[in-house]
């Protein structure tokens, strides 16, 4: 099973103390309707959660509609928020945004407090400071 799962064969040699080779020759074995078979329950069990995913979009909507007829802008800007939230995990799971974290340490105090300690530090060499602020600029990093 750990097979299917995806586990490389030199990890499940080397945890049951096997050969690699045997490990391969077992995986020959494995008959093509079991891999099939779970690479149909991958697809169940994410049709399951885009499913779900569904339900909660349906919701937030009917929220946001009820929210609207009633005049109620606070919950209707609750709804749109949980409705933003699910589309953008909708666009990550189709592949359409990457899952990732983008820190914008541009506007932290910290990087403004670095860039004038920099600046300072480079008054005395006027040609290096503008080459620094110049450098910064085009890098979009001010």
């Amino acid at each position: 099973m750990e097979i299917l799962q995806g586990a490389t064969l030199r990890s499940i040699a080397d945890k049951y103390g096997l050969s690699l080779t045997s490990v391969h020759r077992h995986k020959q074995h494995i008959p093509h309707q079991l891999a099939v078979s779970h690479e149909a329950q991958k697809v169940a069990k994410a049709d399951g959660v885009m499913q779900r995913m569904a339900e909660l979009d349906q919701r937030a909507d009917t929220i946001y509609k009820q929210a609207t007829e009633q005049n109620n802008p606070e919950l209707a800007l609750k709804a749109l928020k949980e409705l933003r939230g699910v589309v953008e995990l909708y666009a990550k799971m189709a592949g359409e945004i990457g899952a990732r974290t983008v820190n914008n340490f541009i506007i932290t105090p910290e990087w403004a407090s670095l860039r004038s300690v920099m600046l300072r530090a480079l008054l005395p060499y006027p040609d290096a400071r503008k080459a620094v602020v110049e450098a910064l600029e085009g890098s979009n990093v001010v």
